[in-house]
């Protein structure tokens, strides 16, 4: 196989060029994909924001806005923790795609030499970290939380210091305290989140199959 690309380079820039467009489409679906599910869960928290706010009115914040808040809250959070890990799966999988571009970019270099004053300069090495600088992105654990990944987690940190709160509103009389309480609950959350997002963002690509490239 390896013969024949050197005996026809044509092949070879076909067969890389397809390889381009492929991975290209593939991260534009998994952008799509991560989109879409945050707008569902965006559409679902504001739904069900307003339905609590219209109990909470006719009940006068009385038993049964307590009994919809605990039933549709802990489904809401449910939505946001699967949203969470599905779009850090794609978040990831989009970083790995945009890597193996810059790995065809390379060889563009290395194939054609003239290319440069033409092409983006590829990173030299597969870091995600030199990837955004080289696009004038400073890089850092910080900057997980500007994806959709981060968003999502502090707006399920918010739902689980709410529901925190009100558990305690029903057995502590002193509002200042359950609202501590409901504020710790978000801080343990959002740092359980970003800690969550950072393992699995910035963890390495895992080593491929180096097989024979003849066979």
């Amino acid at each position: 196989m390896r013969a024949r690309f050197e005996d026809d380079p044509g092949a070879l820039v076909s067969f890389v060029t397809t390889e381009h467009y492929t991975l290209q489409t593939a991260r534009a679906a998994t952008i799509a994909e991560s989109t879409g599910r945050g707008t569902v869960y965006l559409t679902s928290v504001s739904s069900v924001t307003v339905a609590l706010a219209f109990i909470g009115q006719v009940s006068q914040l009385g038993t049964p806005f307590f009994v919809f808040a605990f039933v549709l809250l802990p489904a809401l959070l449910f939505v946001g923790v699967v949203t969470f890990e599905r779009v850090l799966q794609t978040s990831k999988e989009d970083g790995l795609l945009a890597m193996r571009i810059n790995r065809l970019r390379r060889f563009y270099m290395d194939f054609g030499p003239g290319l440069a004053n033409y092409l983006a300069i590829p990173v030299p090495e597969d870091d995600p970290e030199a990837a955004m600088r080289q696009h004038g992105v400073r890089g850092g654990r910080w900057q997980t939380l500007l994806a959709m990944p981060g968003m999502i987690a502090v707006i399920n940190s918010v739902l689980i210091g709410v529901l925190a709160g009100l558990a305690a509103g029903r057995f502590i009389h002193p509002l200042w305290a359950s609202t501590v309480i409901g504020a710790g609950a978000f801080i343990v959350s959002a740092v359980a989140h970003n800690r969550r997002h950072a393992r699995v963002f910035w963890a390495p690509e895992p080593a491929e199959s180096s097989e024979s490239a003849d066979r």
